[in-house]
């Protein structure tokens, strides 16, 4: 086998494992993404409780969201 031919080889197979480390890093940025995007929509929830005039509610919610 040639030295050219080698490094073909070489170099697609070192393509596909990048592409495979890329789609894996995608799909933990799409979790984080939708991590991020929960914990804002609970922050923003818990914000409108605690304006809330009957402080009761605010802590019966959060309460039952921890447990």
């Amino acid at each position: 086998m040639s030295l050219a031919q080698r490094f073909k080889e070489n170099s697609a197979a070192l393509l596909d494992e990048k592409k495979l480390k890329l789609e894996a890093l995608y799909g933990q940025l799409l979790s984080c993404g939708d991590a991020l995007t929960a914990s804002k929509e609970l922050i923003e929830r818990s914000q409108e409780l605690h304006r809330c005039e009957d402080k009761r509610v605010f802590l019966q919610v959060n309460r039952k969201q921890i447990y």
